[in-house]
């Protein structure tokens, strides 16, 4: 089981700002990171214990692309990952669309952003195929 559904990127990051926004593309590499604050503090948990973000390198089109994953989108993919019956992304399709937003839980916090997502099996490989 990769380190994902058990518990830094050079390329671009995709966006999903917008409601409706939608990436799809194949797992090829996930490190889980220390989640940071803009002024470089690590964000910690109320008992002091770090948070932390997974960054998600997609193959988008021949193109490496990074996928920040935090918050909501953490459950939607391993929803999608435990549907799909897989026990590691790496070389699964993967799609998230920002679905909406939630409700505002502390004052001065911006809406969680909402997410679903759809994890397919990475095709087999015949062993005559790599002779």
């Amino acid at each position: 089981m990769d380190d994902f559904l058990s518990s830094g990127s050079k390329s671009p990051s995709v966006k999903l700002a917008e409601v409706g926004d939608v990436v799809t593309g194949t797992v090829r590499n996930i490190s889980k990171l220390e989640d940071k604050e803009l002024n470089g503090e690590v964000r910690r948990w109320p008992n002091g214990d770090p948070k932390h973000v997974y960054a998600f390198s997609l193959d988008i089109a021949g193109e490496e692309q990074t996928l920040w994953v935090r918050g909501q989108m953490v459950s939607a993919i391993r929803e999608a990952a435990a549907a799909a019956k897989v026990n590691s992304l790496i070389g699964c399709k993967l799609t998230v669309k920002h679905t909406g937003l939630g409700e505002v839980k502390q004052k001065g916090y911006n809406a969680p952003k909402l997410y679903k997502a759809k994890v397919e099996a990475a095709a087999a490989v015949d062993v005559d195929d790599l002779i």
